[in-house]
């Protein structure tokens, strides 16, 4: 793919993500990084986002610089740093169209349990206490091969039992640690070159116009509507990448 063809894909990809975050709070990498896998190489799409990704959760994490468990972070924070070590590995050396199926698998898994949790009204019971350490490696791989790794390390702090404020603040902080390693490894593997990370500048403001978009639309549109639409994308390219062949 051409230059001009990724920056404007990776700018709207970064506008898309945040917008939908800030409006629903759902979206980000579950619903770009299976669309952007669709026309592009998956290891560059990984890459390419990780600059991303990671200049927005910084911008999120300074709103929330004072509402981090540190408990919580340190207990999470070693597996979910090892398995990105594991998947970062297994990203440099597996083929394309294993990284698309593991991406849309896990973008279909976790799109459909949005569903369902829509449909009966349930929230997300905590898993057992056993769990958490498997949970946090598995966030870790899942997030080195497709960038959806906070959404594994959400279900991990389920059972902390604390606020809202609280538990945004120690998952972005999670996050922050897991894009700053992605950077230094992906860059060390050649994954992320000079030239990667000039296409994705553009992405960064672009972010951090759709986190304000997000914030605005929230209030002034139908959540459910909006999630909805989010919802039906995301499971509609999740399951393309899947029977992509």
């Amino acid at each position: 793919m051409s230059d001009p063809a990724w920056a404007l894909a990776l700018t709207l990809a970064g506008l898309a993500a945040s917008t939908s975050n800030g409006a629903v709070g759902i979206g980000g990498g579950l619903l770009v990084m299976p669309l952007l896998a669709l026309w592009f190489p998956p290891q560059q799409v990984v890459a390419y986002t990780v600059p991303m990704f990671f200049v927005s959760t910084l911008v999120t994490g300074w709103r929330y610089r004072r509402d981090i468990h540190w408990r919580t972070f340190f207990s999470l924070t070693p597996g979910v740093l090892a398995g990105i070590v594991v998947g970062a590995h297994f990203l440099s050396t597996a083929p394309s169209v294993i990284i698309r199926a593991i991406m849309g698998g896990i973008a279909l898994l976790f799109g459909t349990q949005e569903v369902i949790r829509l449909i009966t009204h349930r929230t997300l019971a905590a898993p057992p206490v056993w769990v958490s350490v498997p949970l946090t490696l598995a966030a870790g791989v899942a997030s080195a091969l497709t960038n959806i790794g906070g959404t594994v390390v959400s279900l991990a702090m389920i059972g902390q039992n604390m606020g809202p404020r609280l538990f945004v603040g120690t998952l972005t902080a999670v996050m922050i640690s897991m894009s700053a390693l992605k950077l230094g490894l992906f860059s060390a593997g050649g994954l992320l070159t000079w030239h990667g990370a000039v296409l994705a500048i553009p992405s960064i403001p672009a972010s951090i116009v759709g986190s304000r978009m997000g914030r605005w639309l929230n209030g002034r549109l139908s959540p459910d509507v909006f999630r909805w639409m989010l919802l039906a994308i995301i499971v509609a390219s999740a399951l393309l990448l899947v029977l992509r062949h």
